[in-house]
């Protein structure tokens, strides 16, 4: 027998999909994958090259908190937003969901509960199984963009056992970009209730409309209550490069992240860490062109929704765009199959 923490643990939903996806591919048949968060543009020339010149001998173990000029290069990215943090609050993880996973270990002990707003990114339940937490959904809905509900309906869901309140915007898998003021309502609560609060923000640059970015970093107020969770995977479509990052002022949060940065050794070797680190640099005042790419597929897959008569709500709140079921079990058929639609509504190279 195996643990009960992981035989009860849920499976990706999003990686379920791959084999049917792979043997659609045998027969044949081009596939979309709108099941994950591969950005379907090329990763920048920039972090390519970086890896291509990598000439060394040996790969080193590198620093457990992550390389130092990494670490200075994300706080000059962060300069771009008017934030500032310091290289020793920032830990350098194996991706965002080390992270995440990270956050959730230094917030919560087993049995504790942190609050997320669904729709949520499905593999926040796999991080609170392993970490024997559990997640208090408070539901979003589609008729309002999927904004933040009220006050009082969020603090309801605090009881003695939450730690922190866990949000993402812009929000996947949702796109919608919370207001300030949204923001504010989440941050009285966690000082109110003395909760932590966990800000997914991958998907930074992915904002449209005209819709206005608001980090959980840009509250004094809570600096001691706010971890930022973030990756360079979707900014620099470098999913598979794993390089992603735990910021916070709390002193005590950074001892701890370090405690089990430690205890997994060090996250991207220290050479490929300085690639990385000068590429990013040298194109951070390019990953806004991600965006602007993207806008492209909008365009055409709102025109082949609106031609079909399904239960796909067609939403643009302001972040990345999505078509989302609203039904459990569809019973409708599209009148194309995806993988006829043409080619550059999907793909931005």
């Amino acid at each position: 027998m195996i643990s009960n923490r992981v035989s009860t643990m849920q499976a990706s939903p999003i990686r379920k999909l791959v084999p049917f996806a792979d043997a659609a591919k045998k027969r044949g048949t081009y596939v979309y994958h709108l099941n994950i968060g591969q950005p379907d543009i090329n990763t920048p020339p920039e972090i390519i090259n970086a890896i291509r010149n990598f000439s060394a001998s040996i790969i080193p173990y590198g620093y457990s908190q992550g390389e130092p000029y990494l670490r200075e290069a994300i706080c000059e990215y962060f300069t771009h937003y008017n934030l500032k943090v310091a290289p020793e609050q920032i830990v350098v993880t194996n991706g965002g969901s080390e992270a995440i996973s990270f956050a959730f270990s230094i917030v919560a002990d087993p049995g504790q509960e942190i609050i997320a707003f669904e729709p949520y990114y499905t593999n926040y339940n796999s991080y609170a199984s392993t970490n024997d937490l559990k997640i208090v959904p408070v539901t979003t809905k589609a008729e309002n963009g999927f904004a933040l509900p009220p006050t009082d309906e969020i603090e309801s869901r605090i009881t003695h056992r939450t730690r922190a309140i866990l949000l993402c915007s812009p929000n996947n898998p949702t796109g919608t970009v919370y207001t300030r003021e949204e923001m504010k309502r989440v941050v009285d609560l966690a000082l109110k209730h003395k909760l932590y609060i966990i800000s997914d923000e991958v998907y930074r640059e992915f904002i449209y409309d005209g819709a206005g970015y608001t980090s959980m970093l840009s509250f004094p107020e809570a600096e001691e209550r706010v971890i930022v969770v973030d990756s360079i995977s979707k900014r620099y479509s470098a999913c598979g490069a794993r390089v992603g990052y735990l910021v916070c002022k709390n002193k005590e949060v950074i001892g701890g992240a370090m405690k089990l940065a430690q205890a997994r050794l060090c996250p991207t070797s220290r050479r490929f860490s300085r690639s990385i680190s000068g590429a990013g640099t040298s194109c951070t005042k390019n990953s806004r062109r991600f965006p602007e790419s993207f806008s492209r597929c909008p365009r055409g897959l709102s025109i082949w929704l609106s031609s079909c008569r399904s239960p796909i709500r067609k939403t643009s709140p302001g972040g990345s765009w999505r078509a989302l079921n609203t039904r459990s079990r569809p019973s409708w058929s599209p009148p194309l199959k995806v993988s006829t639609l043409p080619r550059e509504w999907g793909r931005t190279r």
